[in-house]
Formats: C-alpha cells, sequence, structure tokens
C-alpha cells in the first residue's frame, strides 16, 4: 500500500505548501493535507480509517478547538502510528518533543522544513522512513478494479480490506478538496464584501458633497 501519511493542519494553504516542499525534498511518504473533524475522537477515526503509514499534527488547532493536537499526536502513536508534531512556534519547536501521558511526540519547526533537508531526513526517521519502499502503482486504477470485483461479486477477503482501506484515503482527500473549497470561498466573499463596503463608503460621501451644495447654494431672486 501507498505510504500515507496524513498532515493534520487548520490552515489549509500552508499545509499544501508544506506537503509540496516535502515532497521536493524526496521524503518517501504520501503527505496529504486534511482538515481537522471536530473532535479529536473523529479525527483520529478518519486517519486510522485510512491506516497510514505515518502522521504529522500540527500543534496549534485553533479553527477546530474541541481537536487536541497532543491528544491526537498520542493516540495515533499508540495505535503504532509514527506521528509527529510540526509548528511555527519556535519555542515549542526548541523542546524537540511533547510529552502526553508518558509518551515523548517528536516536534519540527516547520521554518526549517522547508530549507534544510538534513533536518526533514531527521524527521523522515522519526516517521519510520528508512523502511519505506517506492511505490509506483496507480491506486486511481486499483480503485475502480476492486470497485469492479466487489460489484460482480467476486472480490477476496483480502481485496475487500484494501478496498476499504483505499475508500478511507479517498474520504481523507475528499476533506482536503472541500477545505480548499471552503477557505476559496471565503476569500472570495471577504472581496466581495470588500468591494461593498468600499462602495458604500463612495456613495455616502458622494451623498454628503451633494447635500454640503445644495446648503451653501443661493437662491435664486426675481427682479
Amino acid at each position: 500500500m501507498m505510504n500515507l501519511c496524513p498532515l493534520v493542519d487548520d490552515v489549509v494553504d500552508e499545509a499544501r505548501s508544506l506537503a509540496n516542499q516535502l515532497s521536493r525534498y524526496g521524503i518517501p511518504f504520501e503527505v496529504s493535507p486534511m482538515m481537522p473533524a471536530r473532535t479529536t475522537q473523529e479525527t483520529y477515526r478518519l486517519i486510522t480509517a485510512a491506516k497510514p503509514h505515518a502522521a504529522m499534527v500540527d500543534f496549534y488547532l485553533l479553527a477546530r478547538p474541541s481537536t487536541k493536537s497532543e491528544e491526537l499526536a498520542y493516540r495515533l502513536s499508540n495505535h503504532g502510528v509514527r506521528t509527529v508534531v510540526v509548528t511555527k512556534d519556535r519555542n515549542v519547536a526548541d523542546r524537540t518533543s511533547i510529552s502526553c501521558r508518558g509518551l515523548a511526540i517528536p516536534v519540527y519547526w516547520k521554518q526549517r522544513l522547508i530549507n534544510d533537508q538534513a533536518y526533514v531526513d531527521q524527521m523522515v526517521q522519526s516517521l519510520g522512513g528508512q523502511a519505506v519502499v517506492a511505490d509506483e502503482v496507480d491506486y486511481t486504477k486499483k480503485l475502480y478494479t476492486l470497485q469492479e470485483k466487489a460489484m460482480r461479486g467476486t472480490i477476496s477477503k483480502d481485496e475487500k480490506e484494501e478496498l476499504r482501506t483505499l475508500l478511507a484515503r479517498l474520504r481523507l482527500a475528499e476533506t482536503e478538496e472541500a477545505a480548499r473549497i471552503e477557505a476559496a470561498q471565503t476569500g472570495v466573499q471577504e472581496s466581495v464584501d470588500s468591494l461593498i463596503g468600499l462602495v458604500r463608503n463612495v456613495t455616502t460621501e458622494l451623498n454628503n458633497e451633494l447635500r454640503a451644495g445644495h446648503a451653501i447654494r443661493p437662491k435664486n431672486r426675481r427682479s
């Protein structure tokens, strides 16, 4: 199976940028940005259903305050998923690890991950990257093949399990895409609101000027 590594972050553009940079460094995982669900438990279930090789969790999940990053990282690690915490906060990163229920979870600084190959290699080791073998299987084609077998009733028990895993990973991708669309719509709405505000301000100023002009204009007198 593909070496999936969800990147749990509530800032979608930032997560996507980090994933792209790590890919350029040759990180041996499919880093998939995803928004956290409403709670820690829901996010945990969403991730583990996809059977990832590893996971990365942003330290601050401010948009989803009911999802606790340290608790999520602990549950994933305890489930056998190699997990690290990433952050933009230098003070948090300098701690090198976060302890949760006696388990030390490695912490990495985002700014350094985008410009330090050796630092990226260190994180890869924390995620169990040394044992990873390159995977070039076309999983979209594999998914269609398994779905066709399922409809025909010729799918084996192992193939059913593989199909469930692929579908779970597809759901992860869908959450990232939904978050991207939501962010784009928010940006458009903010632009529209800003334009409407500007039009209102200009209209108000013009009306005020017109009123002022009428107020000082002398009245015409008949001779």
